[in-house]
């Protein structure tokens, strides 16, 4: 069964329910009007619906008739949409009668097709591109040159749609460079994978601690990922961190504020490591410095200041200091969430 095209669902008893419509409801619950927003959280909620389905955090058709059995009326409220999130459960019910590998390659094609998507939209939306024409002050151009098939490969993301678009974004008749894929092509390093498994396993572990407003529900949370490891484990996760960050001293009860502000660092640190590891140009660094636009990268929903700190600092070559996770707030503890939101408001 492969990847539904974004552009229509099927959720519950809504048959091919058309994207306007589940904007206008989405809109009218979480107040987040921006295109780039919309697309950015929608691909997000998906990924992670397929990835709680792939987890079997709970059985699909409870959660395709009642999405109240995961979220408690808290994650419309930080920008992911919840509409979008059943869906893969309600894909579910239908596939009982496949054996559990057709099932988790199904999903793991799911998952690396919606966060291309993330990534794909975060990318053509973190730039000033209010003088750009053809030729002339169009990040495309360079980065279709300089993206590196392998590299997007390495961190789940699908190249083969991902550079078409990113060139179309050029607006130039170009494709991407026929780059040599074998073995001496450049490779990520095991420590960027190892770095990206810990990053997108806390990521997840806080969005799954976003939904809880109570003490029960935190302590069931953290039975249910402690029990969840080996599907955790199938899934790419580390899940001895994912159960530790929920069930440890981050995951102790967070206010929706604090949840959505820690929810919004993660997010930024996953995608700042995939883009600073995209490509081995030697002016890769440099490049994204001086054009990366904090402002636009906001409207995405992620900190778009401390990422454009980070990568500074980086192609600096660190002499000023380099942070582990190029974002800010390494102790998510309130005065750390708080001095990294109040930076990135100023």
């Amino acid at each position: 069964m492969q990847a539904i095209m974004l552009f229509t669902f099927t959720i519950g008893s809504c048959l091919l329910c058309s994207v306007s419509a589940l904007d206008n409801a989405f809109e009218k619950r979480s107040g987040y009007t921006a295109p780039q927003w919309l697309s950015t959280w929608r691909n997000q909620s998906l990924l992670f619906g397929y990835q709680l389905v792939g987890a079997q955090v709970a059985e699909p058709e409870d959660v395709c008739n009642n999405m109240t059995i995961l979220d408690h009326q808290r994650w419309a409220g930080m920008g992911l949409d919840t509409y979008a999130m059943q869906r893969p459960f309600c894909d579910q019910i239908g596939a009982d009668s496949e054996d559990w590998s057709t099932t988790s390659n199904r999903i793991a094609s799911n998952m690396k097709f919606f966060n291309t998507g993330t990534f794909l939209t975060q990318l053509l939306y973190s730039f000033d591109l209010s003088n750009a024409t053809a030729t002339f002050h169009n990040p495309f151009v360079y980065m279709c040159n300089s993206l590196r098939p392998n590299l997007l490969e390495a961190f789940e993301v699908q190249s083969d749609r991902f550079l078409p678009a990113i060139c179309a974004a050029s607006n130039l008749t170009i494709t991407p460079p026929p780059f040599f894929n074998g073995t001496n092509a450049t490779q990520a390093s095991q420590e960027a994978l190892d770095t990206h498994q810990r990053l997108r396993s806390t990521f997840f572990a806080y969005l799954m601690i976003a939904s809880n407003t109570n003490g029960p529900e935190a302590d069931a949370l953290c039975h249910t990922l402690i029990d969840r490891k080996p599907s955790l484990s199938n899934e790419g996760f580390d899940s001895e961190l994912v159960s530790q960050t929920a069930c440890g001293i981050d995951g102790r009860r967070l206010s929706a504020w604090e949840a959505g502000t820690a929810i919004r660092l993660w997010f930024s640190r996953v995608y700042v490591h995939i883009l600073r590891h995209a490509s081995d140009a030697p002016d890769w660094l440099p490049w994204l410095c001086e054009n990366l636009d904090a402002g636009a990268m906001n409207v995405t929903g992620l900190y778009g200041k401390t990422i454009k700190k980070g990568i500074c600092a980086r192609a600096d070559g660190c002499r000023s200091g380099c942070l582990t996770n190029d974002v800010e707030a390494e102790d998510f503890g309130i005065p750390s969430i708080q001095g990294e939101l109040m930076d990135n408001q100023a």
